[in-house]
């Protein structure tokens, strides 16, 4: 859960707050007996509320001043106090940027003159120790976490923040963090306490009046770890996941995924979209035979978008605007048309030949502790078979593996996109081609088809 707080702010500070994660408290109470005659009756009552997580950030000052500063002097300004208090018990993120919408910038600039000189602000990663380092039209901020004995900044020599002053990051700049404090508990009574001051030094011409922006103050709570799906056992998915979904997340690329227990397996019920480079860590593959190494890439062969039809190099797509323009009519995300791929790439780089012998994958691009599901056959059983007619047969258990159109690539081209979903299986029916499973009306199939289209992937988890 993401709250946010209504911001304080004045001509160089501002507050605000982000919580993460929601704390559960479950109490069962007992009524109390009633007695009547010889017998004695009980009822029972669940008792349950719920306390949330919840940060909070004050300021001793709404204001960072300097008064007074003479042209050519270097001077701090008053020092505030920023007090975090929060019951998260994994603890929290205390950061500060600068700028706002009013504000869109680093500098400190004149109130009313828009030709006075602005002081430009340090540069990030650079440490000036004292005042007597600042340049001329300069400004910077400094820290304390002991109670204002040791003023420090966020750069690091090792692992420990470098005494002094430097520059804050804009309030948009996602790349450069400055981290005041990190905490991995909750606060003491009172809260944490981080004190804060910046400094400037004028140019010897420098135009009086006041010079301003705004400083942000944020604290993020440190959210529950998240789950793996190369982590996720099959017993513990039949635990967690045979009546809703959870959501898993690929260690690989951070993708996060929903999975159900169907028909007495695991299974993605949403298509893989890795593409690129994919390393064996963590994947069902430990060296590919297409590119010798520990690694595969997927679009080695090109995108399947605009490509030629082949089976002896990998290709894939990750799904785009483009492709869920095609099927519009469906209102399927990127995120829900993943990605397809053809088979060398489905199999980490294994059948990619022309031997004219028909090979099944024993390794793929699956997350490591899933593969392509197996099919003995179109008439037979096999994991994937064993689904199909599974689903065919209930509309719940269709429902929660999630099939979807989206369609395929061909020849360069995206083929059937309102009306043809299809999957990869690991075994070979010939020489040339795979068997798969097309989803056409509403209705699941068996199918074999040639290794060089392109089509989606559903892992399923290896017993």
């Amino acid at each position: 859960m993401k709250r946010r707080v209504r911001q304080k702010q004045s001509s160089f500070a501002n507050a605000t707050k982000t919580a993460l994660g929601v704390g559960v408290i479950s109490l069962v109470g007992v009524v109390a007996a009633a007695q009547v005659s010889a017998l004695t009756y009980q009822n029972n009552v669940n008792v349950s509320f719920t306390i949330e997580d919840t940060i909070t950030i004050s300021l001793s000052s709404p204001n960072l001043v300097i008064n007074e500063l003479a042209p050519g002097a270097a001077n701090d300004s008053n020092i505030i106090t920023v007090n975090v208090q929060s019951n998260n018990p994994r603890g929290y993120t205390l950061n500060s940027t600068v700028g706002s919408s009013t504000y869109n910038n680093r500098n400190l600039t004149h109130a009313t003159s828009n030709s006075a000189t602005p002081f430009s602000s340090i540069n990030y990663g650079t440490t000036v120790s004292t005042l007597n380092g600042f340049s001329p039209n300069q400004w910077g901020y400094s820290f304390s976490l002991d109670g204002g004995t040791t003023w420090i900044n966020a750069n690091k020599t090792g692992n420990v923040n470098d005494t002094g002053y430097s520059g804050l990051p804009l309030y948009t700049d996602e790349e450069h963090i400055t981290t005041l404090k990190e905490s991995d508990t909750t606060t003491p009574a009172g809260g944490d306490n981080v004190k804060f001051k910046i400094a400037a030094k004028a140019a010897s011409a420098q135009a009086s009046g006041e010079y301003n922006n705004v400083i942000n103050f944020t604290a993020i709570g440190v959210p529950a770890p998240a789950y793996y799906i190369q982590d996720l056992s099959a017993s513990e998915c039949q635990a967690r996941a045979t009546d809703q979904a959870i959501i898993v997340y690929d260690r690989r690329d951070g993708s996060d995924y929903t999975v159900r227990y169907i028909n007495g397996n695991c299974w993605m019920t949403q298509n893989l979209r890795i593409t690129g480079t994919i390393s064996a860590t963590d994947s069902n593959f430990t060296t590919s035979p297409y590119s010798g190494t520990s690694n595969i890439n997927t679009l080695a062969g090109g995108d399947l978008r605009g490509g030629s039809y082949t089976y002896l190099d990998p290709q894939s797509h990750r799904a785009d605007s483009t492709d869920t323009a095609a099927s519009s009519s469906w209102g399927y995300t990127i995120n829900q048309l993943g990605a397809w791929y053809n088979f060398c790439a489905a199999s980490a780089g294994e059948v990619c030949q022309s031997s004219g012998v028909a090979q099944n994958a024993t390794q793929d691009i699956c997350p490591a502790g899933w593969h392509l599901p197996n099919n003995t056959g179109n008439t037979t059983g096999g994991e994937m078979y064993d689904l199909v007619e599974a689903l065919n047969n209930n509309s719940t258990l269709k429902a929660a593996f999630s099939p979807l159109y989206g369609g395929t690539y061909a020849t360069g081209t995206l083929k059937n996109a309102t009306t043809y979903g299809e999957w990869w299986t690991s075994t070979a029916s010939n020489a040339y081609a795979q068997y798969v499973a097309p989803y056409i009306s509403q209705i699941l199939y068996h199918d074999n088809n040639g290794r060089g289209y392109g089509y989606y992937i559903r892992c399923i988890r290896s017993t």
